[in-house]
């Protein structure tokens, strides 16, 4: 599986997750770390301006 997480909540999230999982990592204005196109959750904690809501959705269709 693999997650899309904001930059400010990995590190404590990716140890509570299977091994098998892959995270992606963006921060408040959209950009990603890494390949995001197969990702299936996008998690996000905080507010998101549209453009940069799109800028995700747009990486992982």
């Amino acid at each position: 599986m693999k997650l899309i997480l904001p930059v400010e909540t990995a590190d404590e999230i990716e140890p509570h997750l299977p091994e098998n999982t892959t995270i992606v990592r963006v921060d408040g204005e959209g950009n990603i770390d890494g390949d995001a196109t197969d990702a299936e959750v996008y998690f996000s904690f905080f507010y998101l301006k549209p453009t940069t809501l799109h800028r995700v959705l747009d990486a992982a269709p």
